[in-house]
C-alpha cells in the first residue's frame, strides 16, 4: 500500500515538474509511432519530414553535420543498399537534464540487422530529429 502510494506521488510529481511539462508525452509517442511505420513502409520523406534544419548523421563509419535535404539523400543510400524489412524501438528515454529525448531501435534488412539511434529535442511543440546514428 505504501509502495502504491509512493508510486502515485511520484507520477503526479513528474507530470507537475518542469521537464515533463517540457515534453508533451503525447506528440513524442506520435513522434516515435511516425518513424517506427515510416521504416517498415520504407518511406524515407516521412522520416525526414522531423529532421531539423541541419542533422548529425553518422551512417556506419561516417559521421557528419548534414542539412535536412542531404541526410534524406543518406537515409534514401541506406535504404537502397540494405533493403530494411522491419524495424523495432527496442528502447526510449530522456537525457539527463531532460532537454532531449532519444529512441535506440533495431532495422532487419536483407544485410542483416542495424542499430538506429535518433536524438530528438522539442522546440515549439514539435520534436525534430537532430542526430540520427545507423551501425551495424
Amino acid at each position: 500500500m505504501k509502495k502504491r502510494l509512493l508510486y502515485t506521488m511520484l507520477m503526479l510529481l513528474f507530470r507537475c515538474s518542469p521537464v515533463a511539462a517540457h515534453m508533451p508525452e503525447q506528440s513524442m509517442n506520435g513522434l516515435i509511432q511516425n518513424i517506427h511505420s515510416s521504416i517498415n513502409a520504407l518511406d524515407t520523406k516521412e522520416i525526414s519530414t522531423f529532421f531539423d534544419n541541419t542533422v548529425e548523421f553518422t551512417y556506419i563509419n561516417t559521421h557528419s553535420t548534414l542539412t535536412r535535404g542531404h541526410a534524406l539523400l543518406i537515409l534514401n543510400d541506406f535504404y537502397e543498399k540494405h533493403k530494411p524489412k522491419s524495424f523495432k524501438v527496442d528502447y526510449t528515454g530522456s537525457t539527463p537534464l531532460g532537454d532531449g529525448r532519444y529512441i535506440l531501435g533495431s532495422a532487419l534488412t536483407e544485410s542483416g540487422t542495424f542499430k538506429l539511434y535518433f536524438y530528438v529535442k522539442e522546440r515549439s511543440g514539435k520534436f525534430f530529429i537532430e542526430e540520427l546514428k545507423i551501425v551495424k
